[in-house]
């Protein structure tokens, strides 16, 4: 236990510090920033192929970790990934980088939202898709942008956020159709 005397003394200082007081009478103003971060932020949350899993099972896929891909190798052919976005959020835009080599089906990417009001009892989820990509006609390796407009806001008090990736019918074309990276660019 510290002395009353000393724990006294060092008061000020601490709360100069945590105040922002650099030296003897000038002052830093310190303007507060909570944990989701400063008014006008603008950021991004991504994943990676490999989190990726299946919207049921069993699900069958192969992956590489040199590119972060993932494709489905099985009958299942729609996987999924959850993303952390911050409530209050503007979402600007979704990137997806992929592959597509196969002429036949495109790699289908969408951004959805799934809401369940706070109340007793509990409805039925209501699922919105907020954006959709599909790589038709890409070349091999590819990256394609979507821009949300109007930009959804985000609700992490009554909402989830994920993302769909729906390989071809049966996986038909297996590595030859695989989503390497999803991103979403949010503005707060």
């Amino acid at each position: 236990p510290c002395h009353p005397a000393v724990l006294s003394a060092a008061a000020p200082l601490a709360l100069a510090f945590a105040i922002g007081i650099a030296g003897a009478g000038s002052a830093v103003a310190v303007a507060p920033e909570s944990a989701t971060g400063a008014a006008g932020h603008t950021g991004s949350v991504s994943v990676l192929g490999l989190e990726f899993r299946g919207d049921r099972t069993p699900f069958e896929y192969a992956s590489s970790l040199d590119s972060g891909a993932l494709w489905c190798s099985g009958a299942i052919s729609v996987a999924e990934a959850r993303l952390a976005l911050p409530d209050g959020a503007r979402l600007l835009e979704m990137r997806v980088w992929g592959t597509d080599d196969l002429a036949s089906h495109g790699l289908r990417v969408s951004l959805l939202e799934s809401c369940l009001p706070n109340l007793l009892p509990a409805a039925t989820p209501v699922n919105t898709v907020l954006g959709q990509l599909e790589s038709v006609a890409s070349p091999l390796h590819y990256n394609q942008v979507l821009t949300l407009d109007p930009a959804p806001v985000v609700d992490s008090r009554d909402c989830t956020y994920w993302v769909r990736a729906q390989f071809a019918p049966l996986c038909a074309g297996g590595g030859s159709l695989a989503v390497r990276k999803v991103r979403v660019r949010y503005q707060r």
